[in-house]
């Protein structure tokens, strides 16, 4: 069985509340998938999606869209997306209140 967790919306939060609510890896989730742009506020659409590198490598195949090695689908991206991703969360902090994650 293989687990996913579509944690878009929610799964920042959740990691957060009282009590935590189930969706991490931790929790037995295979992969996780997050949105940049519902709450950590991208001004673009924006989503990461993590998996277990069993299961990444399972499925890579070296060079097939880019001639290097790319584990993005269908080796499709931007640089913008994860750097507003990236300051998104570097601007909330690792508790939302905030206060940048040093």
């Amino acid at each position: 069985m293989f687990v996913h967790s579509d944690a878009a919306f929610g799964g920042a939060p959740a990691a957060f509340g009282r009590p935590p609510r189930p969706w991490a890896f931790a929790d037995g989730a295979d992969s996780v998938s997050i949105s940049g742009h519902k709450i950590v506020g991208s001004p673009v659409p924006s989503s990461v999606v993590l998996a277990r590198t069993a299961d990444v490598r399972a499925i890579r195949q070296p060079g097939a869209a880019v001639g290097s090695d790319d584990d993005t689908i269908a080796g499709s991206r931007d640089a913008l997306s994860p750097l507003l991703l990236w300051r998104g969360l570097r601007r909330l902090g690792r508790d939302g209140s905030g206060t940048a994650c040093r």
